[in-house]
């Protein structure tokens, strides 16, 4: 991943706002998705308090974690090019160990709830969800940690990316369906039975009652 320079007078200050802004944009992403499997496993353990802790202090570990690594990104200018260069890329692999821990441990608690609930078939599609994300790091980790060179770490990083984005949007919507199954939507009906042929009986005439003084 290399940053088009505005200019060849930058310092280099500036390509690490650039990098950092950048950095910044995919730890965002995947804090949401992170978010979501927080709201799935509260949601299946029906918002139990202690679930719900648990959950959240996970949560805030993580968003913490991005943070402190955001503060660690460096990429020096090449001049030659006129870009930003990523150096480094080899300390990723903490980011990707960081949030695959996470994702386990939000597997773990989801295989919990679904075992107790194991009669609802439909919780099942959440945990497929969830093992497909975490396993779909994997392969960045494996690329990273051979670290062949800096391209290469960085390799299968857009891949990571749209993994994440396509189960985090899943399991959004199965969230929605499962916290308002269709069934239980209200539907309007109308009756659309056909005219009966013939007179029709005409309307009761409504009787004034006369009060007795």
């Amino acid at each position: 991943m290399a940053v088009p320079s505005l200019g060849s007078t930058i310092p280099i200050r500036s390509c690490q706002v650039w990098l950092r802004f950048l950095y910044g944009l995919g730890g965002l992403g995947v804090a949401l998705a992170s978010s979501s499997l927080a709201l799935r496993t509260i949601a299946l353990w029906n918002n139990n308090k202690i679930v719900r802790a648990l959950a959240s202090t996970i949560l805030l570990g993580h968003i913490s974690f991005l943070t402190f690594a955001l503060t660690q990104v460096r990429g020096p200018q090449n001049t030659e090019s006129n870009t930003c260069n990523p150096s480094q890329t080899e300390k990723n692999i903490d980011n990707f160990l960081v949030t695959t821990c996470t994702d386990m441990m939000f597997l773990i608690i989801l295989l919990t709830a679904v075992w107790r609930n194991r009669k609802s078939s439909g919780l099942w599609k959440g945990v497929l969800w969830v093992a497909g994300l975490t396993f779909g790091e994997l392969p960045a980790i494996i690329l990273i940690a051979l670290n062949l060179n800096d391209p290469m770490n960085l390799l299968l990083q857009p891949y990571f990316a749209s993994v994440m984005a396509i189960c985090a949007t899943r399991m959004y919507r199965d969230l929605c369906e499962y916290a308002r199954p269709l069934d239980k939507a209200p539907v309007l009906s109308f009756d659309v039975s056909p005219m009966k042929s013939g007179p029709q009986p005409l309307p009761r005439p409504i009787t004034s009652m006369r009060m007795n003084p």
